[in-house]
């Protein structure tokens, strides 16, 4: 797989005499990477599982009570979602709708709403306590970001693209520098998307001696 958005030249590579395959996109760990460092192939790879494992719910659970069919939407359905989530998430408004999407048809079935007035859904996530996908990928991926700072992970905190500043005017003052950038798909990436993410967290947040202790400043269960 060759990298890169310019159709780059396709080499032939060949490994003991025999020629590799050339493909655009290919799975690792779980995770679908393309030639363009975009998530579509990923996303819809997810999506198309989820929907098949949703499906299955629905016609296997279809007379059972709310808290059994949401308890197996978030169970069964919804890791699929979320699997690795703090690598990829995108900020791609089309690919972030079609998760989204997944998780709106699990809540009309959980809560056998089908009706078009307009707010219905957004009602439904409310009544079931469910955040939005989009929200609970930025509070993954902030924890993982704690976790960093804090050695609780193997992954250096010091790393090179990354400084800290202690010359915030607001809120705690253990800062990172914004990243400049001028391509999305770079942005996207953990170091520089999580910045503002932890430049906005309070204090109590920052300054947590445990991962419970950090989630319980931000409100987390």
């Amino acid at each position: 797989m060759t990298i890169g958005v310019r159709n780059p030249p396709k080499h032939v590579y060949s490994f003991c005499g025999q020629q590799l395959e050339t493909v655009e996109s290919h799975p690792y760990l779980g995770v679908c990477f393309n030639n363009t460092l975009t998530w579509s192939d990923h996303i819809t790879k997810v999506c198309k599982k989820a929907q098949r494992v949703l499906g299955l719910l629905r016609r296997n659970l279809w007379g059972c009570e709310e808290k059994i069919k949401s308890a197996a939407y978030t169970t069964l359905v919804r890791p699929l979602l979320e699997y690795a989530a703090t690598a990829w998430d995108s900020s791609h408004q089309t690919n972030n709708s079609r998760l989204e999407r997944v998780q709106r048809q699990a809540a009309r079935f959980c809560k056998r709403e089908y009706g078009r007035e307009k707010g219905t859904v957004t009602r439904i996530l409310k009544e079931l306590e469910w955040e939005t996908l989009e929200a609970r990928r930025k509070t993954k991926k902030v924890i993982m970001r704690y976790k960093i700072k804090n050695g609780l992970v193997e992954i250096s905190p010091e790393n090179h693209l990354v400084h800290q500043t202690d010359k915030g005017t607001r809120g705690h003052k253990q800062k990172f520098i914004q990243i400049s950038y001028n391509k999305d798909r770079y942005g996207d990436t953990f170091f520089p998307s999580t910045i503002p993410l932890w430049n906005n967290l309070p204090r109590s947040a920052v300054e947590a001696a445990t991962v419970e202790g950090f989630k319980a400043a931000r409100g987390l269960n």
